[in-house]
């Protein structure tokens, strides 16, 4: 397993510098204009574990090498060449980046079609055959239902430069980094709690005070009346 994902490792670094180093590499040998070109890319899952079948790519030539350089030189081709990009920053990642977001765009905006692959059972779609070129690769946009981020379109060089620099490689093999997409935190609905108005005591004190009162000054008042009553009497007798 450590071998393997030694192997591995070494592909991933191949497939970046694929994508991002040769466009201004200088390599000794002298680039082989009568050899075709194989671009190979395979879709392996995050953890680099199971292969991605059912993947689909759209694929445009859209640079000629400039053989008049010393170096692998690009200028754009085919039905880019009006597209009005530059291909003199494509050797850094941001560049190479910026640059096939505006070569994707351009194509959707005129109607270009570029030859369509799926991925196999392996996850592997492999295109062989190829005049030798840069070439735009646009991955399809995902359903909602993926579990993986849409990923951007990029940019690949055939040939490409051997690790050590000394020697063209004609078949490139690439392994796009896919990312997951961020789990959606779960979150309880919140109840409003109901705003109740505190229970009113009755006013006890209110309604009843008045009762021993109004008792206490019926009783004054009789026995006033009574006393008058009597005083009437004995002035009468």
């Amino acid at each position: 397993m450590k071998v393997y994902r030694k192997i591995l490792f070494v592909c991933l670094l191949a497939a970046v510098m694929a994508v991002v180093i040769p466009f201004t590499a200088n390599a000794s040998a002298i680039i082989d204009y009568s050899m075709s070109g194989t671009i190979s890319i395979t879709m392996l899952t995050p953890d680099l574990n199971e292969p991605i079948p059912g993947m689909g790519f759209e694929m445009f030539r859209v640079g000629d090498i400039d053989q008049t350089e010393p170096s692998l030189t690009y200028v754009p081709g085919g039905e880019f060449v009006a597209a009005g990009v530059s291909f003199s920053d494509i050797s850094t990642a941001s560049g190479s980046r910026l640059v096939a977001e505006q070569l994707a765009d351009y194509a959707d905006s005129n109607d270009i079609a570029g030859a369509m692959y799926i991925t196999d059972t392996n996850g592997r779609v492999q295109v062989e055959s190829l005049t030798l070129g840069l070439f735009l690769v646009v991955p399809n946009d995902f359903d909602s239902v993926s579990p993986y981020e849409n990923m951007s379109p990029f940019l690949v060089s055939v040939p490409i430069t051997s690790i050590d620099g000394a020697s063209w490689e004609y078949v490139v093999s690439i392994f796009p980094k896919l990312e997951t997409k961020p789990t959606e935190p779960t979150t309880q609905p919140t109840t409003a709690e109901p705003t109740t108005k505190p229970e009113e005591l009755p006013q006890t004190g209110v309604l009843r005070w008045p009762i021993p009162l109004l008792a206490v000054s019926g009783v004054l008042l009789f026995s006033i009346g009574w006393a008058g009553i009597y005083i009437k009497r004995k002035k009468h007798d």
